[in-house]
Order: structure tokens, then C-alpha cells, then sequence
């Protein structure tokens, strides 16, 4: 879990306990408590969104960098095989022009 991911956890934990102290709290009335209670859920929300956003980005980036690591594994085995082929046909064109044109064939 990175850093931002325990802040987020323990912004929704603080937001909870507030939840529950605003609940049992004796020291407000309805009125208050209700409207108190609606601001503390409607932060506990944001903050689960807010969570929600960067786990999801956090996963399109490790996608995203997954598939920049299957990209440059297939550039590097293309130039491997773009230097195999080179190397063949510079063996070809030395036995071609040595006049080895029966052994040629065999000998790639």
C-alpha cells in the first residue's frame, strides 16, 4: 500500500469515529446533530471516491506500464531477429560471391 492509500484509510477511519461520536453526543440537538451527521457521511463518501479514483488510476498506470515492458520486449526481439537476418545475408552474399552457389542454401 503506498502513502496516499494509508491517508485515505485513515481519513475515513477519523471520519467514522467522528460519525459515531457525533451520534453519541449529548451535547447537541437534533437539528444540529442531523445536519452534522449528513456533512460527516457526505465527507466519509468523498473520501471512499476519492479512494476509489486512486486505486483506479494506480491500476491503469501498472497496466500502462505492463504493456510499455511488452512493447520494448518486442522491439528488442524484432532487432534481434533484423540482425539474425542481417548476419545471413551477409554469409549468403560472401558464398555467393565466393561461387559456392550449390552449398549455399545448405550452408544457412
Amino acid at each position: 500500500m503506498l502513502m496516499r492509500e494509508y491517508l485515505l484509510l485513515a481519513i475515513s477511519l477519523v471520519l467514522m469515529l467522528l460519525l459515531e461520536t457525533v451520534d453519541q453526543s449529548t451535547d447537541l440537538d437534533p437539528d444540529s446533530r442531523a445536519q452534522l451527521r449528513d456533512q460527516v457521511q457526505s465527507a466519509i463518501r468523498e473520501a471512499g471516491r476519492r479512494a476509489y479514483d486512486f486505486q483506479t488510476r494506480r491500476a491503469l498506470a501498472e497496466e500502462n506500464r505492463a504493456a510499455a515492458e511488452d512493447r520494448q520486449q518486442l522491439v528488442k526481439e524484432l532487432a534481434e531477429k533484423r540482425q539474425k537476418i542481417k548476419q545471413m545475408m551477409v554469409k549468403f552474399n560472401s558464398m555467393m560471391d565466393e561461387g559456392r552457389y550449390r552449398y549455399t542454401a545448405h550452408k544457412l
